[in-house]
């Protein structure tokens, strides 16, 4: 399995996800489903990814579609907030952290641990 694999975290709030929800194509829905782990706070939704291939800016692949969507829906980027981290990326001389949107939900924020090998 060829290919760059990232960490993706995405958090949404429940209005945006239930707007999302209802635009969306049911391939989008599925891959916010497929979340490795999922979590809820009063105000969001977090979806977390492990080890996935997500190319947002090849514009066939259905990451992109996913994007495209969120910044149709909310062109702020105040109800959601995407992290992306790809390790690969620290040797290759690209920044490995990629974020979009500036929601804050305290409840959900990430807290990034770091492990040099």
């Amino acid at each position: 399995m060829m290919g760059v694999y990232s960490d993706v975290m995405i958090t949404l709030d429940k209005h945006l996800d239930e707007l999302f929800r209802q635009k969306a194509d049911p391939a989008l829905v599925e891959l916010l489903d497929s979340a490795d782990v999922k979590r809820e706070s009063e105000r969001s939704f977090r979806y977390d990814f492990t080890k996935v291939k997500w190319y947002e800016d090849d514009e066939d692949s259905i990451e992109c579609r996913f994007h495209e969507l969120l910044e149709k829906l909310d062109p702020a980027g105040q109800h959601y907030n995407i992290w992306k981290f790809t390790s690969e990326y620290m040797y290759d001389g690209y920044s490995p952290l990629d974020r979009w949107g500036s929601h804050y939900d305290p409840d959900l924020y990430p807290k990034f641990h770091y492990r040099w090998e």
